[in-house]
């Protein structure tokens, strides 16, 4: 999707607090179809990694902040997620960093983490539709962590709140909206959909799986399809699930 086109879809969706209005959920469609290919057919799309990026892959060089902010972001959806939807988090992270490092590209540690651990906080009971105005449980979340990001300066309040409702869009350009944001997108697609998943070396994915289970993540995932869709039928979730997401959760390249 060019920076135009996001751009408008980004703003027909902030105007309706996370509803795509028809010409938005045309285009975002078309992305969706697109991106269901690359996972498809990934051997006709993926980019070689270059050997040196793969050579400097390293899970001990993976940053956990100790900040108030990042603390206060893990204390919230602990207490609020399963157990499942709380490692994905964590895993969304390990995956977005060490893409990073494959990119060579540079990103706010601190930021990253902490939208990663709160991207999903509107998929909780506790918060799901806790935003009334919103139309998208995207907002339900940066609407619920409000305490937590009232711990750091305005400015990486709003990068973080935007990385968060950015995560559902097929493309997330970090020229244009942060590489926070791309790479919260990135992880996330990597542990739902397994896109990019073969770039990352078997036994990196294996040791980051031992350590942060999955416990039947697709199962829950799915769930939640089906619940944000009728709660928000004009979601991105539920542009999704009429293009068939759950079966793309089930055929993810993970077990559970």
């Amino acid at each position: 999707m060019d920076t135009i086109t996001m751009d408008t879809l980004m703003h027909s969706l902030t105007l309706h607090q996370g509803a795509l209005s028809t010409r938005a959920r045309w285009r975002y469609n078309l992305q969706a179809v697109a991106a269901r290919l690359k996972i498809m057919i990934p051997a006709l799309v993926a980019h070689k990694p270059r050997r040196r990026a793969l050579s400097k892959l390293d899970l001990e060089a993976i940053p956990y902040p100790d900040s108030a902010l990042a603390r206060s972001a893990v204390e919230a959806m602990e207490t609020a997620s399963s157990a499942a939807l709380f490692h994905h988090c964590y895993r969304t992270y390990i995956w977005g960093s060490l893409l990073q490092q494959l990119d060579e590209q540079q990103c706010d540690a601190e930021i990253l983490f902490v939208s990663a651990m709160l991207h999903d906080l509107g998929l909780t009971e506790q918060h799901h539709g806790c935003c009334h105005s919103g139309q998208c449980f995207t907002w339900d979340g940066v609407y619920a962590a409000k305490p937590v990001l009232a711990k750091t300066e305005p400015a990486r309040a709003e990068r973080i709140s935007q990385a968060i409702l950015h995560h559902l869009n097929i493309n997330v350009p970090g020229e244009v909206h942060g590489w926070e944001a791309h790479y919260l997108q990135a992880g996330a697609s990597l542990d739902v959909t397994g896109q990019r998943n073969t770039e990352l070396p078997a036994a990196l994915r294996t040791q980051v799986l031992q350590e942060h289970p999955r416990l039947q993540l697709k199962q829950e995932l799915q769930q939640w399809v089906d619940r944000e869709a009728a709660l928000h039928p004009d979601s991105r979730f539920a542009a999704m699930k009429r293009l068939g997401f759950k079966g793309v959760i089930r055929k993810a390249p993970f077990a559970g």
